[in-house]
């Protein structure tokens, strides 16, 4: 792999049930039978002629020509676009003629069924994760699905109405024919009111939340109105103006600046995990989290700008909102701690008692705390190394090969150990191309520790890998290597890969594009010549890619993929690289407990003599960055609720601190060495180090005659930056042995180089 592969290792997924989420993109056909709860439509042609096509094209053949007025069947709706929701890009399947007429050529009139969420979903503009999200539905909720709806992969979604518009939801979160037993809104004589008393010298009610609606009557100052709901009319704006209060008495609005407002308070609880957000909408900021069971304070009831029905709550003195699905009104919970996520303790205040008895160290504690009370779903789990925390250190920094770091890094992270550095030129020695370098031990030390990762963002190089098909979507996986159109437009390869060899979609699409980034040389079907055949290779996860006198990194990652047959090669397409890639890594790391991101740089669930070894990419830094790439768009997609789980190691004998990150300055570096180093005695010099060449040796002797009774120790730093040299000046001799030490210490303050001195004077 790029960034020098020591040894190509695999990623362990723990557990989770394969399940194949997609279906080939185009196999929406007559013989596609399903539940008689489905629903149908009737569509009318309303135009002069329609035809009926025998695919979703207007360049497949002719099926049938319909005149105006002709009704027909419709048994799902297909969209031909990732992104546009335009007529012209969505067909309705005739059954009765097993074939497509074009959504724009009929006026459609749906049947209904009742469903019921199995599970959170998030409700979209369209049949899949590229359209965007508009809200979210809570398990429980009672919906109206019309259609069976298919995107342009093929995965099957469910058109549903909602407040009178059309939406769509994955149908692995609905099951039709049912309906809730209780809905998660209450009753309207259980939203709170609030009383608004004018402030301003005049206040407008007016029809509509607009200053140009028609005004419907004029308040004084001090009057007072009840109010029965907020409205937003921007989309991600606190600000007064757009917000206005719902004044039933004259069924009109007044703008939320001319009055000012007194709450009367509902209690309510939470459903389930839930996010918590300064305004009525996901464009707003999430602030919190709140666990299932966790008891709410509810003012008053908040509509944004597309009419979705939010709650505004008080909580800490201040005001936020939370979807109206995701809360029970006129309840309160037992205890109000919330849920523990699958953790057997009821409450945050043991909780670190609970991580510690489940095997964790105190060190680890007060950050997993803090993540699970923002995030009281997620699991963490100690995996234990049985490795003494020093020795494991030892080995995995003792390979300079094993770790490597770009040259943007600055210079603290980069080694200056022999091998690594020439000192007196300031130049590092490439470990895999000459961009990546030895990184430096504290360096190592620093991604090792799993104690640095312990946030919101970083603890997802813990995270289980199983493929999770409920939320490791397509979407999700594009989202990740939008910015490679090559690997974009294989989206669908991740999701067969994941779904063949249990591995998360997301997990291959964000090492892919760690990897490849928006380059595409290794799978742009370069040609590499196998037994005299030019033969088109392929490699998405760079692998067999080091450097080696054959060739440099890509190069090699391409001969493999197209020199042997196991894994399904030859990788001759970009399908058979994404899946047999994945192939790879679950046979070589999934089998070797390299079971996450940080398992897969760092192997230390095989004995401590395979510490250093087996690494499939040798960034030292990987894990953070892979992190970094997926949870951001999990973010983007809200589905930080999902009860993640996190295998984090813990090994013997571990310090009571962290340790900590090297200095971010390119002022200062980890040069420890001495330029010069001399010893003057009368007329007489001993240079035992010199500008000439590098000395890596530490300790150094002289005999000098009785009649020499002191010596001057000179020394120069090597480093071009502030280095400080100490133990340089005039020092007297005994008859005897003397012994004298010259430090150097880098600038970076890490390191320093002691050199010996032992200085004889003879006795005569």
């Amino acid at each position: 792999m790029k960034n020098g592969v020591i040894e190509f290792r695999k990623i362990i997924l723990l557990g989770g049930v394969m399940i194949l989420a997609l279906i080939i993109a185009g196999a929406v056909t007559s013989a596609d039978t399903y539940a008689a709860t489905y629903p149908t439509a009737t569509g009318t042609v309303s135009v002069s002629s329609a035809t009926v096509r025998a695919s979703y094209s207007t360049s497949s053949k002719i099926i049938k020509t319909l005149a105006r007025g002709k009704q027909v069947s419709v048994s799902s709706e297909k969209y031909t676009s990732k992104t546009s929701r335009a007529a012209g890009y969505r067909w309705f399947y005739v059954p009765a003629y097993k074939g497509y007429i074009r959504s724009d050529m009929v006026t459609i009139k749906y049947q209904t069924v009742s469903a019921v969420t199995t599970a959170a979903v998030s409700v979209r503009y369209g049949p899949g994760e590229s359209f965007r999200k508009c809200f979210s539905f809570a398990k429980g909720k009672t919906v109206t699905v019309v259609l069976k709806a298919y995107n342009a992969y093929g995965n099957r979604w469910l058109k549903i109405r909602y407040n009178g518009r059309y939406y769509y939801v994955y149908t692995a979160g609905i099951r039709l024919g049912t309906t809730a037993v209780a809905t998660t809104s209450a009753a309207a004589s259980k939203y709170p009111t609030a009383t608004g008393t004018v402030k301003a010298s005049s206040a407008t009610i007016r029809s509509s939340y607009s200053t140009s609606s028609k005004a419907r009557n004029y308040l004084s100052k001090g009057k007072t109105v009840s109010i029965s709901s907020e409205k937003y009319t921007s989309r991600t704006s606190r600000a007064a103006r757009y917000r206005w209060f719902y004044v039933p008495a004259y069924k009109g609005y007044i703008r939320s600046d001319m009055v000012s407002v007194k709450y009367q308070t509902v209690s309510a609880v939470t459903t389930t995990g839930v996010s918590v957000r300064y305004g009525p909408g996901t464009a707003f900021k999430k602030c919190y989290s709140f666990a299932k069971g966790r008891q709410v304070t509810v003012v008053l009831k908040a509509y944004n700008k597309y009419k979705n029905l939010w709650y505004k709550i008080k909580y800490d003195g201040r005001y936020y909102y939370i979807h109206s699905s995701y809360l029970k009104l006129g309840t309160t919970s037992g205890s109000g701690s919330g849920s523990t996520g699958g953790n057997t303790t009821t409450s945050t205040t043991d909780y670190g008692q609970y991580l510690i008895n489940q095997g964790f160290p105190s060190s680890y504690t007060a950050k997993l705390t803090e993540l699970h009370n923002a995030h009281p779903n997620w699991v963490f789990k100690p995996v234990k190394t049985n490795l003494d925390w020093y020795q494991a250190v030892s080995n995995m920094t003792s390979n300079s090969g094993a770790n490597t770091i770009y040259t943007s890094y600055a210079p603290s992270y980069r080694s200056t150990l022999q091998g690594c550095y020439n000192y007196l030129t300031d130049k590092y020695y490439g470990k895999d191309g000459s961009y990546f370098v030895a990184a430096s031990t504290k360096a190592v030390r620093y991604y090792m520790d799993p104690r640095n990762w312990l946030d919101e963002t970083n603890v997802f190089m813990f995270e289980d890998q199983s493929y999770k098909p409920s939320y490791q979507t397509i979407g999700l996986v594009q989202k990740i290597i939008q910015s490679n159109t090559t690997l974009y437009n294989n989206a669908g390869d991740f999701i067969t890969a994941g779904s063949k060899y249990n591995i998360s979609p997301v997990y291959l699409a964000a090492k892919a594009y760690t990897e490849l980034g928006t380059t595409t040389y290794t799978i742009s079907g370069t040609k590499i010549m196998v037994n005299g055949t030019a033969t088109p290779a392929y490699n998405v996860y760079n692998i067999g890619a080091a450097d080696s006198a054959a060739g440099n990194a890509a190069y090699n990652g391409l001969v493999y993929a197209v020199s042997g047959t196991t894994y399904g090669r030859p990788w001759n397409t970009l399908t058979k690289a994404i899946v047999g890639g994945a192939g790879y890594i679950a046979s070589n790391f999934i089998s070797n407990n390299q079971n996450s991101r940080y398992l897969e740089h760092f192997n230390v669930m095989n004995g401590l003599s395979n510490v250093g070894t087996h690494v499939y990419m040798t960034a030292v830094y990987a894990p953070k960055s892979q992190a970094y790439a997926t949870v951001n768009q999990y973010k983007d997609f809200d589905i930080m609720g999902q009860p993640f789980e996190f295998y984090i190691p813990v090994y013997n004998n571990m310090p009571a601190g962290t340790y900590g990150q090297p200095s971010t300055s390119y002022s200062k570096d980890n040069n420890m060495y001495l330029k010069t180093l001399q010893v003057k005695y009368g007329s007489s010099t001993y240079t035992p180090v010199s500008s000439s060449a590098m000395n890596f040796n530490t300790s150094f002797s002289k005999t000098v005659s009785n009649s020499v009774s002191s010596i001057t120790i000179d020394a120069v730093k090597a480093s071009t930056t502030a280095a400080t040299v100490t133990g340089t000046g005039t020092r007297s001799l005994k008859v005897g042995t003397n012994v004298f030490y010259v430090k150097c210490t880098s600038s970076s303050g890490t390191y320093y180089r002691d050199y010996k001195i032992t200085i004889t004077r003879s006795a005569n």
